[in-house]
């Protein structure tokens, strides 16, 4: 009798866990609507060429710290590894990039998804940068947005087991771009909309910010430059 319990406690602690792991692998898909209102743009105004990194996740700070990384739309060097570490990426079946549905177009859209179950609550950020990774890009901007009407922000579903999310770029304002420029009636032409056929009066930009040193460190790079120079005369 005690045998047969053992038995039946093993086949039930077995169940449990194999729920348990099942429920730790659940895949749940996160999407980005296609844009046709609200595009991405380099410090320059410029549309994003196709292959630029886009990376959705949470961050270990708060908005106002990571406010704090940026000032007069310029990020120093360090404060952009800052905002990198502090970034944690959804576990994604694949890398997303700026699409290549018409060249040079900023145009946004894809499904992310994976192992979210470290993602079972927070908000959702998306971070764009110029470059096909974050170790090559000089600009970056950080994003989020409204999941429907009345919500002030991108939220993972409270369940990673089940249910889909879609996030619909259209929806950030000025007010929801943490990193970066939001810019209303940038242009009336856009090679997105010109290759699908929508007729947007009225298109909007979301510019990067761009990484440059401070003064203060171009000052002495100079000044260092000016030092060897002296030295390279007298020798």
């Amino acid at each position: 009798m005690n045998r047969d319990r053992l038995v039946k406690y093993v086949a039930v602690a077995a169940a449990a866990l194999l729920c348990v792991g099942t429920r730790a692998s659940a895949q749940v898909v996160i999407s980005l609507n296609a844009d046709d209102s609200n595009f991405f743009m380099d410090a320059n105004g410029n549309w994003l060429a196709p292959g630029d990194l886009v990376e959705m996740g949470q961050f270990s700070v708060n908005d106002t710290t990571l406010q704090g990384l940026v000032s007069g739309n310029t990020i120093t060097p360090a404060n952009y590894a800052t905002l990198v570490s502090d970034f944690v990426p959804l576990n994604v079946a694949a890398t997303q990039y700026i699409d290549n549905d018409a060249p040079n177009s900023g145009d946004l859209a894809g499904a992310f998804s994976g192992s979210n179950s470290a993602f079972a609550s927070g908000k959702v950020y998306i971070m764009v940068v110029n470059a096909g990774t974050t170790t090559g890009a000089n600009q970056v901007g950080v994003f989020e947005g409204q999941l429907g009407i009345g919500a002030s922000s991108w939220q993972y579903p409270a369940s990673m087991v089940s249910g889909d999310l879609v996030i619909d770029t259209d929806n950030i304002t000025a007010g929801t771009t943490l990193i970066g420029k939001f810019v209303g009636g940038t242009s009336l032409d856009n090679p997105y909309n010109d290759n699908q056929g929508n007729g947007n009066a009225t298109l909007n930009g979301l510019e990067l910010d761009q990484v440059i040193p401070e003064p203060s460190s171009i000052a002495l790079v100079g000044m260092g430059l000016i030092g060897l120079l002296a030295l390279r005369r007298r020798s």
